[in-house]
């Protein structure tokens, strides 16, 4: 009997990548269990989390990652662990967002949490870098942690059958950003536990169709050659700094071309495109998109830092701004440079922005009175440097494969 108890559940992630979470909180079990399965409360705090050292764990045995504790799973070098005796996340696993790691085990349990946030700003077969594998033929059961110790039968120990390469979620949660790919469906949502044949479904994520004549990336700006369709707010000024090399010790150094907006006054000025009249039909509403940008910000003349860089405030956002066929004014933050919530960057380092939305009907309408996204939030006088702008569908990265 398969008891993967697994409900999984697309949320619109606001200023982030899209994130699927799943959470099972008191939810009745349905397969003959004396009662359900409950979050554990030993959880309410995490101790401080810890490098996942493998040194610390038989993987010939379960590997425990203990209630209340957590564990950074930080394997960069495209290295293959294998649990052999399957993986139990009762408190918290963390694996970053430039992990390099194939996970493989018969069977993976999540009765704590499981994080996975995919940080490149690019979606790339060449980025795909974490891989959950779950193999074998063999029927398995688990035994819950002692906080839902009554929740299965009796006839089998208190131990619950989970079938073969199952991935069980029980009372826990998974938090994974991850992008559809139409070559290999990663998840389904399932919503009933059944008996052979398995259930099949297409309800999983698809990647956004291209129109005819449009090109899969509707925006893809790497200003070599000039600022293209790109506009400076009025006011301001947008020059295009070309790209140059440089030569010392024997070693050269090449930038890129880019956009400077200068002469700022407002936070609400920046560089600007209309989407209407550079993209026309190539844009899909109610799809998602993914944006990514390089970025970075200096004071014109030199001076004073920019306050986002002394106080993480004022950093920069890629907003929405249309007029609709009925005047009315729409506008909304697309994306938000992490310097804001994350960390300090200082004046005059690249970085990158990015984020995932979709755009309304009302929105792009042909009707409409304009659309554009405008770079924009930094203080009078900070000047705004900007390459390589990129929006695309969006593709999925992490993969779950069953052997």
């Amino acid at each position: 009997m398969l008891v993967v108890v697994l409900l999984l559940t697309s949320l619109l992630s606001i200023e982030g990548l899209g994130t699927t979470t799943e959470a099972i909180r008191n939810i009745p079990v349905p397969f003959g269990v004396k009662g359900s399965f409950k979050s554990l409360s030993c959880n309410d705090v995490y101790s401080a989390c810890l490098p996942f050292n493998l040194t610390d764990f038989d993987l010939s045995k379960t590997a425990t990652i203990s209630c209340g504790t957590c564990r950074i799973l930080d394997i960069t070098d495209g290295s293959t662990i294998e649990f052999r005796g399957g993986l139990d996340i009762q408190g918290k696993l963390i694996i970053p967002g430039d992990a390099h790691v194939k996970i493989r085990a018969p069977i993976v349990l999540v009765q704590g949490e499981l994080e996975y946030i995919y940080t490149e700003p690019i979606i790339s077969p060449a980025n795909i870098k974490v891989r959950f594998e779950v193999y074998g033929n063999a029927e398995l059961n688990f035994t819950p942690h002692s906080e839902n110790n009554e929740t299965c039968r009796d006839d089998n120990a208190g131990a619950c059958e989970t079938g073969k390469k199952a991935i069980v979620v029980a009372a826990g949660k998974v938090t994974i950003d991850a992008w559809p790919d139409k070559s290999c469906p990663t998840w389904t949502n399932l919503m009933d536990v059944v008996e052979l044949p398995p259930l099949a479904t297409t309800n999983y994520p698809k990647p956004v169709a291209v129109p005819d004549g449009c090109e899969a990336k509707i925006i893809n700006h790497k200003f070599e050659t000039g600022r293209g369709f790109w506009r400076a707010s009025p006011g301001t000024t947008l020059v295009h700094v070309p790209g140059s090399s440089t030569t010392a010790n024997n070693v050269t150094y090449t930038t890129s071309g880019h956009i400077k907006s200068t002469n700022r006054m407002r936070p609400y000025q920046g560089p600007f495109i209309d989407l209407g009249t550079v993209l026309g039909e190539c844009i899909v509403p109610d799809k998602d998109y993914i944006f990514s940008a390089r970025v970075r910000l200096s004071r014109q003349g030199g001076g004073q830092p920019s306050r986002c860089f002394q106080m993480g405030e004022n950093c920069l956002k890629l907003r929405l701004q249309a007029m609709d066929v009925e005047d009315e004014l729409h506008f909304r933050h697309l994306a938000v440079d992490t310097a804001e919530s994350v960390q300090y960057i200082p004046d005059g380092v690249w970085r990158t922005i990015h984020g995932n939305f979709t755009f309304s009907e009302r929105e792009i309408s042909d009707n409409a009175t304009y659309n554009k996204i405008t770079f924009v939030g930094p203080e009078a006088g900070i000047d705004i440097s900007v390459d390589d702008v990129a929006i695309k569908g969006k593709k999925i990265i992490v993969l779950l494969s069953f052997l």
